[in-house]
């Protein structure tokens, strides 16, 4: 089954929480949104391009099955990658970079932080 939305946001934590909030506030002024929350075993897995390299949907997996969502929008509000060093978060993986990367979107040049006393590595793709 092909779901189809608006606006997907794949988020993590506190941004795509507060997005999706922002979103949900008044659903007569906002498009229509799917909400992954990788905090509730939700994923985006990859972005599906048109065949002229424009946005036109997701594989995700929701409720332990893989899905595909058409949707001209995906929000990648997925966080850091500071769970891939010792005691980080399992939910800042980096998987949104490498989602945006594989789709050949391009990424901010990384820089280190100092956050809440510890180092982060940190890094953004332009919008």
């Amino acid at each position: 089954m092909v779901i189809e939305t608006g606006i997907i946001v794949a988020g993590t934590g506190y941004a795509g929480s507060a997005m999706a909030r922002e979103l949900a506030s008044d659903p007569r002024e906002n498009a229509p949104f799917v909400l992954l929350d990788k905090g509730h075993g939700e994923m985006l897995l990859d972005v599906i391009l048109s065949e002229i390299g424009e946005v036109a949907g997701a594989l995700v997996v929701r409720h332990g099955e893989v899905e595909t969502i058409k949707s001209p929008c995906i929000v990648l509000a997925t966080g850091n990658i500071s769970g891939l060093f010792p005691g980080g978060d399992w939910t800042a993986s980096g998987d949104g970079f490498a989602i945006a990367h594989r789709a050949g979107l391009p990424l901010a040049r990384p820089i280190i932080v100092d956050h809440e006393g510890r180092r982060e590595l940190r890094a953004g793709v332009p919008c």
